[in-house]
């Protein structure tokens, strides 16, 4: 019984919604994007050990805390000598050995030779590697002429200490986190992750592995979104919620007060039983859009409570990435003062009716500037966005495009060069 209450008060709040919605003009998308991103700044910076600094970017001046190399070493297991003794067929006598992990150890005096696979004895110069020496007892034969300082990294050729690095607003990579580490380096300044809760709504959604039953469907949209935001470097919180207006308003509310940005799978469409924006009203969030003039993710919402953005995706999984690409991935890139991939030209492979009044992302796949729109368009259907690299924007129109007409493709984040 108290399940139908709540069905009849979202039914009737839904009716006065729509009365009054039905004059509002659709956004173009272009539009909704200014909006999500209208007066968005930075969150701000905090300092983390290097550890746990991959895809984080860095902000701030950084510079060598020491020397690289730390000091001079052989580049190879061989024998270190001053180059000055060494004359054709003279013998030089080997009187010891450095290996890594020891001190340098004493200067180096006239004629001696020391063996060594890293540290470099003050004095020495050059080191000729073990295959081009022969060894009789203490005495050291060359079979060939050195080189003056061959094979020797000598002390901060690399980076002389307090040399500022610049990897200033760079992401961090696995190749600059080890470049970092071989400085000494193990804190960083790096610009602050956005924190995201995601809501997933629907009564009959269940979980991957568990029985259907008869009327339910498997929840793809809070995995999918999870991976998603873990491909950019950014973790989550996951909740299905149902479709109890009162429980996802709570649930909003809660979520709101401990992290930045709130995406609410479902429930934003016109129908009567779609509980979304009433709860979230209910939760302090301000309305900036609702609908925008696209397939799929039409019934895109878009709200605001103070400086947290709280999105609405529709419930279909296609709809859902699209709008996650298209509106979520910019807000998420300015918040941590990253520039977001501009869109590719494409050219059509083939010529294409564009789908009516409205603008189409549609599934598609990029090889060599030229792409191919796929099969299974429906924003219900995900084969054609595993398959697919990407979404080819086709505005609106009645007109077939020509094969070679230049449109807009976003490629999907993770196969970006």
């Amino acid at each position: 019984m108290k399940k139908a209450k709540n069905a009849i008060k979202v039914r009737r709040q839904s009716t006065v919604d729509s009365r009054q919605e039905k004059k509002m003009k659709n956004l173009k998308p272009k539009q909704a994007l200014e909006k999500v991103l209208q007066g968005v700044r930075p969150l701000g910076e905090e300092k983390i050990h290097l550890t746990l600094g991959l895809g984080r970017k860095l902000v701030g001046s950084l510079f060598a805390p020491y020397d690289y190399p730390l000091r001079d070493v052989s580049a190879m297991d061989g024998f270190a000598f001053r180059f000055q003794d060494w004359k054709a067929g003279k013998t030089l006598r080997v009187t010891g050995e450095r290996m890594a992990g020891d001190p340098a150890g004493s200067r180096l005096v006239k004629n001696q030779a020391i063996m060594t696979g890293a540290p470099v004895p003050p004095g020495a110069d050059t080191v000729i590697p073990k295959e081009k020496i022969w060894l009789e007892g203490d005495r050291l034969h060359l079979l060939e002429k050195p080189l003056r300082e061959d094979n020797i990294r000598f002390r901060a050729e690399g980076i002389r200490k307090g040399r500022r690095i610049d990897l200033t607003g760079e992401s961090l990579s696995s190749r600059a986190l080890g470049f970092l580490a071989s400085l000494g380096v193990a804190r960083v300044t790096v610009a602050k992750q956005p924190r995201v809760a995601v809501l997933v709504t629907g009564e009959e959604l269940v979980a991957p592995g568990d029985k259907p039953g008869k009327n339910g469907v498997f929840e793809s949209n809070g995995l999918m979104l999870q991976a998603a935001l873990r491909e950019r470097g950014l973790s989550c919180t996951v909740e299905w919620v149902g479709d109890r207006p009162k429980s996802l308003s709570l649930k909003a509310e809660a979520a709101l007060r401990a992290n930045d940005i709130l995406l609410v799978t479902g429930g934003v469409s016109v129908g009567d039983r779609d509980p979304t924006r009433v709860a979230l009203a209910r939760a302090g969030v301000k309305q900036i859009f609702w609908r925008v003039a696209q397939k799929p993710g039409g019934p895109l919402y878009f709200g605001r409570k103070g400086n947290k953005a709280v999105f609405g995706l529709p419930g279909n999984p296609a709809a859902v990435y699209s709008c996650f690409l298209l509106y979520v991935l910019p807000l998420l890139r300015k918040l941590q003062g990253l520039p977001f991939p501009k869109p590719l030209a494409a050219r059509l492979q083939r010529a294409y009716k564009p789908l009516g009044r409205k603008t189409h992302f549609v599934k598609a796949r990029l090889s060599q500037g030229m792409v191919k729109v796929l099969g299974g368009q429906g924003s219900h259907l995900l084969e054609m966005m595993a398959l697919g690299d990407g979404l080819l924007e086709v505005p609106p129109g009645k007109k077939a495009l020509r094969k070679g007409t230049t449109l807009r493709f976003y490629r999907f984040p993770e196969v970006q060069k």
